[in-house]
């Protein structure tokens, strides 16, 4: 299970995302500062020009040549689902998530920059031929009526947080 971590949204490569580089990566004061202004920042156009400070990665797949582009993904293994406008991510987390890790082949779960979401990443299933049928049946087992069915191509990315913001 290979993914790739890049230093923000516009950067033209990326590299392997080894334990290393994400632990490095989610210790970085500044991850926690620009994750901070964004959960208390009330304008939309702002907030977005935050997050594209943060780094991303792509749980989905990794890109051996540096460049993220669909073409050029190795599927990882793993699949996200990507749970946006949660007002209580940690009643989400502890009434629904934390009792199905294991029974679900979840391998991360953290609150969203804006810590008003929720983000879950997860072993695809054999089953499955696609990421959009493994987001439907997972949030199907969690009991989730909505997520953002956006997140279904290899070269999604998923904007970094801060250790802090990691449930799992």
């Amino acid at each position: 299970m290979k993914f790739s971590y890049f230093t923000s949204v516009k950067s033209a490569s990326g590299i392997e995302c080894t334990p290393e580089v994400l632990l490095s990566a989610t210790h970085d004061p500044n991850l926690m500062s620009t994750c901070s202004a964004i959960a208390y920042c009330t304008d939309a156009d702002q907030r977005g020009k935050l997050k594209k400070q943060l780094p991303i990665i792509t749980w989905q797949a990794y890109f051996p040549n540096g460049s993220r582009k669909n073409a050029e993904a190795i599927a990882s293994g793993l699949f996200m689902l990507d749970i946006d406008h949660v007002d209580e991510p940690n009643r989400l987390y502890y009434d629904k998530v934390a009792p199905l890790i294991d029974e679900l082949g979840i391998m991360v779960v953290h609150k969203t920059p804006s810590t008003k979401g929720l983000r879950i990443v997860a072993k695809c299933h054999p089953e499955f031929s696609t990421i959009a049928e493994n987001q439907q049946w997972l949030a199907g087992r969690l009991g989730l009526q909505e997520f953002d069915e956006a997140c279904n191509d290899l070269a999604r990315a998923s904007y970094l947080v801060p250790e802090q913001y990691f449930y799992y």
